[in-house]
């Protein structure tokens, strides 16, 4: 679910934009489906989306695109970071 069809432009979503978000999301989990939400990119979209049941997300606020060699290094440090919390 690209976040432009919750916000195109706007700071608040729309209420009718909302709902129709709030209802693929539902929808999408009634079908036993996951659904990735994307171009997040403020803290806003992600706590809204997160309190809609969204499972995942992806944009500029998780992380900026990168070379492939910069990406095995992200998830390195990640996983990491992970075992050192474990």
């Amino acid at each position: 679910m690209p976040s432009s069809a919750l916000w195109s432009g706007s700071i608040r979503p729309a209420p009718r934009r909302a709902l129709i978000a709030r209802s693929t999301i539902d929808l999408a989990h009634s079908l036993g489906l996951k659904v990735v939400a994307e171009g997040i990119e403020t803290n806003d979209q992600f706590s809204l989306l997160s309190a809609m049941g969204c499972d995942q997300a992806q944009g500029y606020l998780v992380a900026r695109p990168v070379p492939l060699r910069r990406l095995f290094d992200f998830l390195n440090e990640d996983r990491q970071e992970l075992r050192a919390h474990a």
